[in-house]
Parts: C-alpha cells; sequence; structure tokens
C-alpha cells in the first residue's frame, strides 16, 4: 500500500488522522509520516485499513459517529427537549 492509499483508505473512512491513529495503536504523528512516506507501510496496516473499509462497523464508521454524536446532543438537551 502506498502512502497516498493509506490517505485515501482513512477518509474513506470520514476519519481524522488522529482518529485512525487511536484506533489502531499509532500516533498521529506516526500517521503522519506514513501517509508522508517517511516510514515503512506494514502489511498488517495494509490489512487493517482494508478490513475497517469492508466493516466500518467495527471502527463506529462515519455514520455510527454521526449517530453517536445525536444521541449525546439529545441526551445532553433539557429533559423538555426529549
Amino acid at each position: 500500500m502506498s502512502p497516498q492509499e493509506l490517505r485515501e483508505r482513512r477518509q474513506k473512512l470520514g476519519m481524522s488522522q488522529t482518529e485512525l491513529a487511536q484506533l489502531l495503536g499509532y500516533t498521529r504523528n506516526g500517521l503522519a509520516k506514513l501517509e508522508a512516506g517517511r516510514a515503512p507501510i506494514k502489511p498488517a496496516l495494509d490489512f487493517a485499513t482494508r478490513y475497517l473499509l469492508e466493516h466500518p462497523e467495527a471502527c463506529g464508521g462515519s455514520a455510527d459517529r454521526d449517530r453517536a454524536r445525536a444521541s449525546r446532543s439529545i441526551s445532553a438537551s433539557p429533559a423538555c427537549w426529549r
């Protein structure tokens, strides 16, 4: 996988560098280096990102995050709004 492919996969997942890095056990700086081509991309990272694209529910894909944000907004709203 190329650095560009890694960046494209992250963007397809709708995740920031920080979010994907935390999910995969990297730092944001570490992931940025991988996306910039300044560090080698290991086959396990290729597999993990491909898996997440095929199973976005495993990482709380953008639709899941949107639902979670909406539920937090509702639960944080005054009781009379519910």
